[in-house]
């Protein structure tokens, strides 16, 4: 059995005023009149300005014959306590906590609520100087745009410490502008913070993408018949949201995992079962190609194996998943930081790993957005980040105990991956090179007065080739994986 509920503390507890329950989450009612309610809230107007029952007594809508209408809430007491507060005649109550105050303040939004609205929004406000990080995360939650930009000049404004690049990873800008509650935001949120900390100039949210079209769309726009076989006859029809019909064979479906998308309402005509998709055309159909094995060959490009990979999840495609899968991880040399958060937003921890090592080796880790960025958590993008400033580290650590370079601390992190790169590997490759050639050059002392890669170290011959492949290998597993590799629990 469930809980039972509780009545709330005064005022709300008033049944002889009240004519509706709102019942809270933690199963806790309250008892309002539902004027107020109707003053506070179009969202509430509306819903009650719907037609009442009627009872026997005719128009008059007796209390003593009948029961309060209950309306559940996703709000726990709490929260919803405190809202009510800011619209009764009452002493609202002082919240101490920047995170309730965002709770108050989405819940005010989603009732509509314009006074409500703009009494949290300043309270808000007032957790800038002392808590700009957490006012961040509410503004990225709520999608408060003007907010999450003050609090991003907030946070610039305060700490200053901060520097690119530092022996500790709290001490650098990316890993002092973190904090666990950014778990809760996208990694596209800290990376509009993080470049905003490095230019100052000002970001705006991307657009929400919408889909244009519904399920069930009654217009047509042609048969679309790729997956014909001599001899078999398709026995169903896949329907689109935008109105275009793919002939199917059901048994081929099955066979792919993919037989969720024979379920639901459909239509016949004559032998053959017309069943309508909640996905466009453009979607619908790499998804039938990968369920058919001959058309596995097809090369398809990240976006649209990004669109068949979230509809295969949406469907319980466990064999078509697993395919799109191996099939993303052949683009890791030109799409690794897409790989990285598509993996890491799905839990696939082996698959986010090879993709950040890759992302971590060519140096794009800091500067590189990706629109993949919105549909994985802030802290992948941290631990990536931590991971870079490992692997950097290692260079550093390479350079400085190699050759008499100077102190590198003062470079930026991206400067040392640039610039140094071809110092570390032709250091490194010295004792790799020297097991296969006796011609090396013993320090690479060509660099200390040109700067120039070492032309014995970096020759083409396959040993030497061989050699430097191993050698790149060995340094991405030494200083990438120095790092406890961990996906965060979901």
């Amino acid at each position: 059995m469930g809980e039972l509920s509780r009545v709330a503390q005064s005022p709300f507890d008033d049944e002889e005023l009240a004519d509706v329950i709102i019942s809270a989450s933690d199963n806790v009612d309250f008892y309002l009149p539902s004027v107020i309610l109707k003053l506070a809230s179009p969202f509430f107007n509306g819903m009650f300005s719907l037609p009442q029952p009627q009872t026997r007594a005719g128009n008059v809508y007796s209390r003593q014959l009948r029961e309060l209408e209950r309306i559940p809430i996703t709000e726990d007491s709490h929260t919803f306590d405190a809202l009510m507060r800011l619209n009764y005649p009452i002493q609202p109550t002082t919240l101490q906590d920047v995170f309730e105050v965002g709770r108050v303040l989405e819940a005010a939004i989603k009732y509509d609520m314009t006074e409500a609205t703009r009494l949290m929004n300043t309270a808000l406000q007032e957790f800038l100087d002392a808590q700009p990080l957490q006012v961040y995360v509410v503004a990225c939650q709520l999608r408060l745009e003007e907010e999450a930009v003050s609090a991003a000049e907030a946070w610039c404004r305060q700490h200053t410490v901060l520097m690119e690049s530092h022996q500790t990873f709290s001490f650098t800008i990316a890993g002092g502008s973190y904090i666990p509650e950014m778990s809760t935001i996208t990694a596209g949120d800290y990376h509009r913070l993080l470049q905003y900390r490095h230019t100052g100039k000002r970001f705006t949210f991307p657009r929400r993408f919408t889909p244009a079209s519904k399920c069930g769309s009654t217009g047509t726009f042609g048969t679309i018949d790729l997956f014909s076989v001599p001899g078999v006859e398709s026995d169903a029809v896949l329907r689109s949201s935008d109105g275009v019909r793919f002939s199917v064979h059901s048994l081929a479906l099955r066979l792919a995992s993919a037989g969720n998308l024979l379920r639901g309402d459909y239509r016949r005509e004559k032998e053959t079962l017309e069943y309508p998709v909640a996905l466009d055309s453009q979607t619908l159909q790499p998804l039938l190609e990968f369920c058919y094995p001959r058309m596995r060959h097809i090369v398809f490009d990240l976006p649209r194996i990004k669109a068949v990979i979230r509809a295969a999840l949406r469907y319980d495609m466990a064999e078509v998943v697993a395919s799109a899968r191996r099939h993303m991880m052949t683009m890791l040399d030109t799409h690794a930081m897409a790989i990285y958060f598509m993996a890491s937003a799905n839990s696939w921890e082996e698959e986010a790993l090879q993709a950040a090592r890759h992302a971590v080796a060519k140096g794009v880790v800091s500067s590189t957005y990706v629109p993949e960025m919105e549909d994985a958590s802030a802290s992948s993008y941290h631990r990536l980040l931590r991971l870079q400033h490992e692997y950097i580290s290692e260079i550093r650590q390479a350079l400085e105990v190699n050759a008499p370079w100077g102190n590198l601390d003062s470079m930026p992190d991206d400067d040392v991956l640039r610039n140094a790169d071809s110092r570390v590997l032709s250091l490194l490759l010295h004792d790799a090179v020297s097991g296969y050639s006796t011609d090396t050059c013993g320090l690479c002392c060509t660099w200390k007065s040109s700067n120039a890669p070492c032309s014995v170290c970096f020759k083409d011959d396959a040993k030497t080739v061989r050699a430097r492949s191993r050698v790149v290998d060995a340094a991405l597993r030494d200083g990438v994986s120095r790092v406890s590799y961990s996906h965060p629990s979901r």
